[in-house]
């Protein structure tokens, strides 16, 4: 039987944002306090000089693989650590059934403690049970607490009591907004200044810098380092309509929009994004000699790309461009789509791990925006800024965006021979993420 004072309770939480915000400062300030305390007991402890056991802290808990940008920088992680030692040991924190389901699937011990993460001391126990001997935090869009603060505070918070026993500690390449939840800058400078902060592009960094005043490290995005999977089935369906785009004198353009291009999109939103786009795309075929590849790169239920693609496809279907596209609509894996890309001619994407995988293999990239975090990449590349889109930012957007694509298309021999020109110094930032954490072994 449920208590009347706590149905009191829960009722005044939800109808209430207030109470709700009161209630998050005080158990935030007492996590905090908690975390404070137990700081101050510990001892100094040398950091490890091996590399037996490597925990890592996911983007998502709940379900460890969130997106297919999520998959490809955990996947590269993976791949870099067993390089460096095939022996190594891996455990990762989880919230969930299903996301210990995906990671025993791709071999790693799940710990499922993140519904402890409010209790520190139970979580420095977990730690000193594991012993680790590294510990890497999957930064990717999420340590700015834009998507939910209490996902970086959990974060840090591990990865400060990891290092304060002695693991190689850091948090990989993540982006960082305009607009950071304010009250993470005292999580970040409490943070041990053994865990190595890794910005995935300058714009970040400078912003970080801005926010708080921990040493932070200019990387790129770890997931430069995912290999393309070229035996799968896909590769060569989309190798040989490439082929054939370019037996009839056309170029083979990837093209892909999402809703999240717009922040909590109505359906009337969305169905004006894909209305624009299907403008856009018509009245570009009719000018340029070009074919189009709709490439989904995320696949979750109400924010994956199909919602848009899938009836823009429809559409042009029924203006009569059915001979113009194919729609790649199926669940691929980020190896895949990265395999995909790298046959096309060019990529239009609005995911930032579309274009992290497509510029990855040198192919040329123009972008469609949201939350604020691609300039940085293509910074690392020195591309021009015109080659980014902001649908939010512009109230006339199948015209931008037909004139994006037309000068994306006719400058694409260039833009290539810059994106690879800078792609080995690409890589080399990118591997830096792991240099922190991993060392040879001899044993």
């Amino acid at each position: 039987m449920i208590e009347p004072n706590s149905l009191l309770r829960n009722f005044m939480l939800r109808y209430f944002p207030f109470l709700r915000k009161l209630k998050r400062k005080v158990v935030w300030q007492r996590t905090v306090r908690s975390w404070q305390n137990l700081v101050r007991e510990m001892p100094t402890v040398p950091i490890s000089v091996n590399a037996h056991r490597l925990i890592i802290i996911p983007p998502d808990p709940y379900t460890l693989i969130g997106s297919r940008g999520d998959e490809a920088m955990f996947d590269a992680l993976l791949k870099v650590a067993r390089s460096n030692n095939r022996n190594i040991e891996f455990f990762v924190i989880t919230a969930s059934e299903e996301a210990d389901l995906a990671a025993k699937k791709k071999g790693l011990v799940p710990v499922q403690i993140w519904k402890h993460a409010f209790s520190p001391k139970v979580i420095l126990e977990k730690l000193k049970e594991i012993s680790p001997d590294a510990l890497a935090v999957i930064g990717a869009d999420v340590i700015d607490g834009y998507y939910n603060p209490y996902l970086p505070f959990h974060a840090f918070m591990f990865a400060d009591l990891a290092s304060r026993i002695g693991a190689r500690t850091a948090i990989m390449g993540f982006s960082f907004n305009r607009k950071p939840w304010p009250e993470l800058k005292e999580v970040f400078e409490l943070t041990n200044r053994s865990v190595v902060l890794n910005l995935r592009d300058s714009v970040s960094l400078q912003r970080f810098n801005e926010f708080c005043e921990c040493p932070a490290t200019l990387v790129a995005d770890t997931a430069f380092y995912l290999d393309p999977d070229t035996e799968c089935e896909v590769k060569y369906i989309a190798q040989q309509w490439v082929t054939n785009t370019h037996k009839i004198g056309r170029k083979a353009i990837a093209f892909n929009i999402h809703p999240m291009l717009f922040k909590n999109a109505s359906q009337e939103k969305i169905s004006g994004l894909i209305t624009d786009a299907a403008n856009a795309i018509e009245a570009v075929s009719k000018s340029r000699n070009v074919n189009w590849l709709f490439l989904s790169h995320d696949y979750r239920d109400k924010v994956g790309d199909n919602i848009c693609l899938t009836p823009l496809a429809e559409e042009l279907t029924k203006r009569g461009l059915a001979d113009r596209f194919m729609h790649l609509s199926k669940d691929y894996p980020a190896q895949e789509i990265k395999a995909i890309a790298s046959q096309v001619d060019g990529v239009v994407t609005a995911r930032m791990h579309l274009a992290i995988g497509s510029l990855g293999m040198g192919i040329p990239v123009a972008v469609l925006t949201y939350q604020d975090k691609f300039l940085g990449l293509f910074k690392h590349f020195e591309l021009p800024e015109w080659l980014l889109l902001n649908p939010s930012k512009t109230n006339e957007f199948n015209v931008e965006l037909e004139a994006l694509m037309i000068r994306f298309i006719d400058n694409i021999d260039s833009i290539r021979e810059q994106v690879q020109a800078q792609l080995p110094d690409v890589k080399k930032r990118a591997m830096e993420n792991f240099i922190p954490l991993l060392i040879k072994n001899n044993e």
